[in-house]
């Protein structure tokens, strides 16, 4: 479980985007920024969370963040990478906590 402090190390620079859902089961996106090398997804909603890294698969083809469960991703090297996400409820946040 992620505890929400820089525990990547030698990681620095980090950014927290907030991005909250406005359509039920419609896709959306955010693009990392060039060199993030980890990040963490929050699901700070009552709802499920639908996210994939291809585009118009988050609702078919998809992992699941369970309301209140976060997910940690480190040593990677991302590059415009962009990451789809879904929610079958409105106003579910999704946090994303990043590190270059």
């Amino acid at each position: 479980m992620a505890t929400g402090f820089p525990i990547f190390a030698g990681l620095k620079d980090v950014k927290i985007e907030r991005l909250t859902i406005a359509l039920a089961n419609t896709e959306q996106s955010f693009t990392f920024p060039d060199n993030t090398r980890a990040f963490i997804l929050r699901n700070e909603g009552s709802k499920i969370l639908k996210w994939s890294m291809v585009a118009t698969e988050s609702g078919t083809k998809f992992r699941s963040l369970y309301p209140s469960e976060s997910l940690e991703k480190e040593n990677l090297l991302l590059n415009s990478k962009t990451l789809y996400f879904q929610s079958p409820g409105i106003g579910v946040v999704l946090e994303i906590e990043y590190w270059s």
